[in-house]
């Protein structure tokens, strides 16, 4: 349940919600490593209460500004606009970008908070997985800021998304959608975005 309580029943049968309510397992009865679980069920279960717990991870203070490319995004075009959030009392940004492939982490200083980025260059290469993201400070810690996947999709991996998704393309198209508009659409709601 949602208190992380236990309960055990050793006869097989139909059981109503209620009535399992009755086969509670008293903590005299519990091992250590069952108590140990429901007291990190308690905890978990209780975010507000656990922010001072050492042992738990979150990601509240994560520099989380991206908008664009969302994550995990699978992109097809001749350009690629990255955008993030405006911060107060600052123009200048560091922007990130780490192939997945061959482990290259490239930075540049950014006035402002967009950044394109053409194919064909050492930096973006259709065919390769990307993570992105954009810092304050030229050395930051990578654990503090949010990096999000982009999929750079080669032609080939375009046809076969593409195929995948012909369908609901095809739907938005006899609805009387633009080309721009399925582009929003595919590009927010299945990650996919070609035009």
């Amino acid at each position: 349940n949602n208190k992380g309580d236990v309960f055990e029943i050793n006869a097989p049968g139909n059981y109503t919600v209620a009535a399992i309510a009755n086969h509670k397992k008293t903590a005299e009865e519990e091992n250590f490593s069952s108590q140990y679980f429901s007291y990190v069920w308690r905890q978990m279960s209780s975010k507000s209460a656990t922010k001072t717990h050492t042992g738990n991870i979150y990601r509240d203070a994560f520099l989380n500004v991206l908008i664009l490319p969302v994550d995990s995004a699978s992109v097809y075009k001749n350009e690629v606009v990255f955008t993030w959030e405006k911060l107060k009392n600052t123009d200048q940004y560091y922007f990130f970008l780490k192939n997945k492939e061959t482990k290259t982490v490239s930075k540049m200083k950014v006035n402002g908070n967009s950044l394109t980025l053409y194919p064909g260059s050492n930096l973006l290469q259709k065919g390769n997985t990307y993570y992105w993201g954009i810092a304050t400070i030229e050395y930051p810690d990578f654990t503090k800021i949010k990096m999000n996947q982009l999929n750079y999709l080669n032609e080939e991996q375009f046809k076969s998304k593409k195929e995948e998704f012909a369908k609901i393309i095809e739907s938005l198209k006899a609805m009387g959608f633009t080309n721009a508009e399925i582009e929003a659409q595919m590009c927010q709601y299945r990650k996919l975005c070609f035009y």
